[in-house]
């Protein structure tokens, strides 16, 4: 049956359920068949009945001039307002559902024509991060840096890299379907998985249809297929558990170099295989983010003249349409004798005879100074963004109004609800992180006079929330090629389609704090690769 056929046939069966309320038990297993069968046409049954049922609503609405609802021939009708649309609309709705459920539970992914659907936007609890892919089918909907949910995470082709927050590296390739419980535990349904451990962290948890294996310290492989499924041990040990077998579940150690392949019967029919490490994809060229090459903006406040900034003309760097403009008028607080232009004094990290690249901004006072991106924050779409920058603090824990935020808004715009901030208190010892309104703040773990490197990810999302991540590197610490798994500040979740143009940088402080090297860039490499202590 054509396409065009199939949309006419619901369209028909949807004219009977709202002529009668209900279907026939035929009609009902028809519909269904129809769904399971073409899966994007759910789209086109959902939006019918939402727009049936506003439809009815409305014309439940009509009143006569005694106010009281009217029949459509125009008598006055004494019933309870909507009460026939809101029977109709449960009966539709009711069955919109119950076919949802069933499409999409009805193991499609066993069959191959049919499509991987996305997350739902109810998952919340992040577990994971995409480090890297090849050829991957939902690398647009999961670009690199992306944060993955707990649930279903199938891919059709190609192969992705995941790190999980419990430190492990997963690689996944398709086609596969993968449950993520937790960042200690997972389902594979089918598909080829390579597990690699290099955290020394507490062991991860993964189960088959046939088998539940627990890490120690190792690098396996599991492939699973419709009537098997094979493991291979590259390094370390793994821990299996026999789930189909009869009684107790038996327990063996596989060690580094064994393979073997198992059946519905278990253990007690495993064949003995030579491990093939070829078989596997066990790495990818592409570290997360990638090449250095995706700066959106940057600004690295190599001026001559000290008073640009406070002129409005400092126009350095790349990625803005607008010079820095100060706050006018100026504050309460405000220290015209600072021009906040530091030319010959620029930050770098570490200790390293590396002279500074350029100048800094520092300030002593309470002030203010923007500047519009040409690429706008956009939180409505599937992206990842980093932004870096060094930091130099003084007057730790003496002050309480001694702090630097870094902050992305919109002109009139300055609620908390509608804003990105990382701010830097350091009167308080306290570093936060804000994304329209889900905040979280963490001791900040600095000392005067030394300079740190800060680097938040924001990772945004059409179907799952966004978050805000903040990392504190210290001046001696190594800065990795590859993001961290663990970050000194993670804000809760949250759903926003906000956009941003406006970077401003706000000081008040009674002593001064110093901040250079600002980038914002779509990948890590690009706001690290001056301190990297590794080269992809």
């Amino acid at each position: 049956m054509s396409k065009a056929s199939s949309n006419a046939e619901i369209d028909e069966l949807l004219g009977r359920l709202l002529d009668r309320a209900e279907l026939s038990s035929h009609e009902k297993e028809r519909l269904e068949t129809l769904l399971v069968r073409a899966p994007e046409l759910l789209d086109q049954f959902i939006l019918t009945t939402s727009l049936v049922n506003d439809l009815q609503h409305i014309a439940s609405l009509a009143v006569s001039a005694e106010g009281d609802p009217m029949l459509p021939g125009g008598a006055p009708k004494r019933a309870p307002r909507g009460a026939l649309v809101r029977g109709i609309a449960v009966s539709v709705l009711t069955l919109a559902a119950s076919v949802a459920v069933i499409v999409w539970s009805s193991g499609l992914f066993g069959q191959r024509a049919a499509p991987v659907s996305p997350p739902p936007a109810s998952r919340t609890e992040f577990v994971a991060t995409v480090v890297s892919q090849d050829n991957w089918d939902d690398s647009t909907t999961y670009p690199a840096g992306s944060r993955i949910p707990t649930g279903e995470f199938a891919i059709e082709q190609g192969v992705v890299q995941l790190q999980l927050d419990s430190g492990p590296n997963l690689f996944i390739e398709g086609r596969a379907r993968l449950d993520l419980k937790s960042d200690s535990e997972a389902h594979l349904a089918f598909g080829k998985l390579v597990f690699r451990d290099d955290s020394g962290g507490d062991p991860f948890h993964l189960s088959t249809p046939w088998s539940e294996f627990v890490d120690l310290g190792t690098e396996y492989a599991v492939a699973v297929g419709d009537d098997d499924e094979e493991v291979h041990v590259f390094s370390g040990e793994v821990e299996r558990s026999d789930v189909v077998a009869a009684g107790a579940p038996s327990v063996e150690l596989l060690r580094d170099g064994q393979a073997k392949r198992y059946d519905k019967a278990g253990s007690a029919s495993a064949e003995v295989m030579d491990s093939e490490p070829s078989k596997f994809v066990r790495s990818l060229g592409e570290a997360s983010g990638g090449t250095a090459d995706r700066i959106i903006a940057s600004e690295a406040f190599d001026y001559t003249d000290p008073a640009t900034m406070m002129e409005n003309s400092a126009n350095g760097g790349s990625g803005w349409s607008s010079c820095w403009r100060k706050n006018v008028p100026d504050m309460p607080g405000h220290n015209a004798k600072d021009m906040a232009l530091r030319v010959e004094d620029g930050l770098f990290l570490g200790s390293a005879a590396q002279p500074p690249l350029s100048g800094s901004l520092g300030y002593v006072g309470h002030w203010l100074t923007h500047r519009e991106l040409l690429e706008p924050i956009d939180l409505s779409s599937n992206r990842v963004l980093y932004l870096s920058f060094l930091y130099r603090p003084e007057g730790m824990w003496e002050d309480t109004e001694n702090w630097v935020k870094v902050l992305f808004h919109n002109a009139g715009e300055g609620v908390i609800e509608h804003r990105i901030a990382i701010a830097l208190d350091a009167g308080r010892g306290i570093i936060r992180g804000a994304l329209c309104g889900a905040r979280k703040q963490c001791p900040m773990p600095m000392s005067n006079g030394a300079s740190y490197l800060v680097v938040a990810k924001l990772a945004f999302s059409t179907d799952n929330p966004d978050q805000l991540m903040i990392r504190v590197f210290q001046p001696e610490e190594p800065v990795s090629a590859h993001e961290p798994a663990s970050w000194t500040v993670v804000t809760p979740v949250i759903h926003s389609n906000d956009s941003f143009r406006l970077m401003t940088l706000h000081f008040n402080c009674t002593h001064e704090q110093r901040i250079d090297e600002i980038r914002v860039a779509t990948s890590w490499a690009s706001v690290t690769r001056t301190w990297s202590s590794e080269r992809d």
